[in-house]
């Protein structure tokens, strides 16, 4: 514990006289003008200085005064404000709750940079369109002032810290998606320079996670779309190394540096900062917080008492365990509730390398991570009574979605994560259920390098597949439209077992497993000579394989459609006529039935697989059909039973295609992949032309039920409508040119 009355000055000669706990008192009033909007002299106040405006225990009415002396000087600043406090309170509200954006032009410098959690602004003129852009999507939104901090005089100019409590309801299309028509409640504190009546360097932390949670929206998919967006850009998140809170096997500094503060009080907080931060000291926040102390953290937690506050900071380097905590200012005032206030702004860099309370991060990445958070304090009889801790838990997901989108560059595994896997005796990282982590830093070469990392599947029953993360997501492409029955069928495993148990694998070149290949002639024969439609060698391995899995297989005639552009239906005659041209010139004639369904097992008799299929067929064609057949940028739904596709349109009249650069296929299937259903991914593009054009393809397992079908076709169309109502779909469809050949 220490005292919280105010401390002499660290410096006796120089600006440094001015100061008292970090609450500046200039000079005599009379040593500087102030200056109107209008350019008008403003004449000073008098010797008898009056006190700044606080923010507490008053309403707005009380710090936006009309009739007010200045309380210290401001040369530079518009007549209308009488203090900093005013300043930064009053201008705050005129933009955001009156909205007159316009200020902006008036209140920051042409090269302002502002840093956000999300990124980083350089201009003034984005800082206008990132504000209309926020009050789109909230046109109800309110800021109320809940406290400011500072220090500074209108000579060397002033820094702020402006604690702010939001609210609103998301009822437009914005840079949060659709209108969800729910309310929030979040935390922002923004630190600005101010010199002149001009901001010319902000800092802001916003609470976006509290936002996007009470929303009721998915973080990941929010966190996945910004980080592609910065390494669309050329941004990767740079892991450089050790941090500076170890110096090789020493352990951390025992003092802290202190050469920010102030005063006594900001020097002592900057020590037990970096007692508990850095030397992991947490001992110590039991005897700095007094028993009924508050603490208002992030996501809107209120928590009460040492105990809980301990635990909040503990959980938070749990997630980042080798963090190193920085400081990077410090300013405080006396309170008019008694007791003193602090402000600091600080940067935690670590790795994620652990479990704490950052619980939307998931399992550990080994992603390097940047925590730019805020913190206010209320010193009070010498113990914090309060703490406001601001941080976005949203900008740390960003991080490890764009850090793992730039290690997929490289193939490796972060040296961090591996130490870590090591320790915990996690040998063998390759094999081992880390999820999604060691799959994006593997030196595996998955087959597909789009940007999002294959995700782990632990699981299959009937048509539903489960990833390591729990979720359920119906097959709606069938494998690679290959699952007819589905997954785990217990007589396809009692006869792969058996054969398993007899001989698992042979070469073909001088043996043979007579049996099985007696049993599948037998089988072929049983069908039929006339819908034979495929002949098989005895050298093809994926013959042979399930021939010897003791699976009889029987060959049946269906209506081929090719795949790979989407389901497209040959018209009448067209078989004919190719197989009479093969016949001229001698040319085999070899049809894939694999993706077709000519390939069907024994047990498609018993189950009546056939007679459902077309049943299923008809409702899942007449579902599409309602769901998405009349949507703008839906070309044709075509195909055969469950075997079909989707055509995608920027316009259904010119049937204009999206552009490659896009990658529309690829974010229908995340989008209804994100929904609970996986449709085939592994075409997609070239529907028109063999190069343009985009669509999905479905291929369920045949015996689907009328309930799967409805999840199926919800998904689908919840996905459609959604990737369809981004910004940048929308401008590439005003965009596309008519489709010619």
């Amino acid at each position: 514990m220490f005292s919280t009355t105010q401390a002499k000055s660290p410096s006796t000669d120089g600006p440094e006289t001015l100061k008292k706990n970090g609450y500046h008192v200039v000079e005599d009033a009379q040593s500087s003008t102030t200056t109107s909007a209008d350019g008008q002299d403003v004449a000073p106040t008098s010797k008898a200085m009056i006190a700044p405006l606080q923010v507490e225990r008053h309403d707005y009415v009380d710090l936006a005064p009309t009739k007010r002396e200045r309380a210290h000087a401001m040369d530079g600043f518009d007549s209308i404000y009488t203090d900093i406090v005013d300043y930064i309170v009053r201008c705050t509200h005129r933009i955001w709750d009156e909205r007159d954006i316009g200020l902006i032009y008036t209140h920051y410098t042409h090269n302002c940079v502002l840093y956000g959690t999300m990124g980083t602004v350089y201009d003034r003129e984005s800082i206008v369109r990132d504000t209309i852009q926020r009050l789109v999507s909230f046109p109800e939104r309110r800021g109320m002032a809940t406290q400011v901090l500072w220090n500074g005089n209108d000579k060397q100019g002033f820094y702020t810290s402006h604690l702010v409590t939001g609210s609103g309801r998301h009822t437009q299309f914005g840079h949060f998606g659709p209108p969800t028509g729910r309310t929030f409640v979040s935390r922002t504190i923004a630190d600005c320079m101010i010199y002149r009546n001009r901001i010319y360097r902000e800092w802001v932390v916003a609470d976006n996670m509290a936002i996007v949670k009470q929303l009721g929206l998915d973080p990941n998919e929010l966190a996945h779309d910004a980080a592609k967006a910065l390494f669309d850009k050329g941004l990767e998140a740079i892991d450089i190394g050790e941090n500076q809170r170890l110096t090789g096997q020493l352990p951390p500094e025992d003092e802290a540096d202190t050469s920010i503060a102030n005063n006594e009080i900001e020097a002592e907080t900057l020590s037990w900062l970096h007692d508990v931060f850095n030397r992991r000291m947490f001992g110590r926040i039991t005897k700095l917080y007094a028993p009924n102390a508050q603490y208002h953290g992030p996501k809107m937690a209120e928590l009460y008492g040492p105990a809980a506050v301990l635990h909040q900071h503990l959980g938070l380097l749990g997630s980042i365990p080798d963090a190193v905590y920085s400081p990077q200012h410090i300013c405080s005032n006396p309170c008019e509730e008694g007791g003193i206030k602090v402000a600091i702004r600080w940067v935690m860099e670590g790795h994620h390398l652990g479990y704490g309370i950052l619980s939307e991060l998931g399992k550990p990445t080994g992603v390097r991570l940047q925590v730019m958070g805020m913190t206010h304090y209320h010193y009070k009889n010498g113990r914090i009574v309060d703490e406001w801790n601001v941080y976005d838990e949203l900008s740390l997901l960003m991080q490890i979605k764009l850090g793992q989108m730039a290690q997929k560059t490289t193939g490796t595994i972060p040296h961090q994560l591996l130490y870590f896997a090591l320790v915990l005796g996690f040998h063998k990282i390759a094999m081992s259920p880390i999820r999604i982590d060691d799959r994006s830093q593997t030196n595996l070469l998955y087959r597909s390098l789009h940007d999002r990392v294959p995700e782990m599947v632990v699981g299959a029953k009937g048509a539903y597949l489960w990833l390591d993360d729990g979720r359920k997501i119906l097959d709606a492409c069938g494998g690679a439209a290959v699952a007819s029955i589905g997954h785990g069928d217990k007589r396809v495993i009692a006869a792969v077992t058996k054969q398993m148990t007899q001989v698992s694998y042979h070469h073909t070149s001088r043996l043979t497993n007579q049996r099985c290949a007696a049993e599948l002639e037998q089988e072929i024969l049983r069908v039929g000579e006339g819908r034979i439609a495929a002949f098989f060698a005895e050298t093809s391995k994926s013959i042979i394989s399930i021939a010897e899995a003791g699976l009889s297989l029987t060959t049946r005639t269906f209506t081929v459609v090719g795949a790979s552009a989407g389901n497209i239906v040959p018209v009448p005659g067209y078989f004919q006529a190719i197989r009479r041209v093969c016949d001229k010139y001698g040319v085999l004639l070899v049809l894939d039935e694999v993706m077709c369904g000519l390939a069907v097992q024994m047990i498609f008799d018993s189950d009546k697989v056939v007679e459902n299929c077309a049943k299923r067929g008809t409702e899942l064609k007449a579902a599409l059909e309602t769901a998405v057949g009349n949507h703008p940028n839906v070309g044709e739904i075509r195909g055969r039973g469950l075997f079909q596709s989707i055509e995608f349109v920027a316009d259904r009249k010119t049937k204009s295609t999206f552009p490659i650069s896009l990658q529309l296929s690829e974010m229908l299937n995340d989008a209804i992949f994100d929904r609970g259903a996986l449709v085939y991914s592994g075409f997609g593009k070239g529907t028109a032309d063999g190069v343009r054009g985009d669509h999905i393809l479905l291929s369920p397992p045949l015996n689907i039920t009328s309930e799967q079908v409805k999840e199926m076709v919800d998904a689908i169309k919840d996905g459609i409508e959604d990737v369809f109502s981004r910004p940048k779909v929308v401008d590439a469809a005003a965009l596309a040119e008519a489709w010619t050949l």
